[in-house]
């Protein structure tokens, strides 16, 4: 009893699977590779060609196919001009959907070469490279204004003390001691007019 129930849970995925695939709907020629920016002749039958047909690029995993464009909803006459885009990533999993009413068919796999991926690599190479370059200058940027900060702030300092010590009455002028500021600093670099 177990064993006819698992045949026709099977037999029934297969019918399934064959209803979903058209046998009056689909494609006679796609290539297997295209190059973008590159034109392709896709052929089809339909039973009904009364009616337009629907082309779809799709992409991904056969059982997981994602839709990347419809490339046509009108097309008639058995055949449609397929110019694949220069925006699409190069990859070897594209595929073709084609609709009409209720019926589906589906392309092999095609490999398209010549899209965006190799502009997208060298577009994230440049832009890593630049910001490398921008956090450096921002670094060093960021050290020379902290120096040129506190070198400003100490003779600022500075020249306050020796304004005080100018101003003091001059009955006090024998007990008179000059404050100098001086900052030590364990940059690598040394600053200059500190002393």
């Amino acid at each position: 009893m177990q064993l006819l129930k698992a045949l026709i849970c099977g037999a029934t995925a297969l019918a399934s699977f064959a209803a979903a695939q058209s046998t009056t709907l689909g494609f006679s020629q796609v290539p297997t590779s295209v190059v973008a920016g590159q034109s392709y002749t896709v052929t089809y039958y339909a039973a009904d060609t009364t009616h337009p047909v629907t082309i779809i690029l799709r992409k991904g995993d056969p059982a997981n196919l994602q839709t990347i464009e419809v490339l046509t909803s009108n097309s008639l006459g058995g055949s449609y001009t397929w110019i694949p885009s220069k925006s699409y990533v190069d990859a070897k999993d594209y595929a073709l959907q084609i609709t009409q009413g209720l019926e589906i068919n589906y392309s092999g796999q095609i490999t398209l070469t010549g899209g965006s991926a190799s502009a997208i690599s060298s577009a994230m190479a440049a832009s890593s490279s630049s910001a490398a370059v921008a956090a450096s200058i921002t670094s060093a940027v960021s050290r020379s204004s902290a120096i040129s900060s506190l070198q400003s702030v100490i003779a600022s300092y500075n020249s306050s003390l020796a304004n005080l010590t100018m101003t003091r009455p001059a009955a006090a002028s024998n007990s008179t001691a000059a404050v100098v500021v001086v900052l030590t600093t364990t940059t690598s670099s040394p600053l200059s007019g500190a002393a």
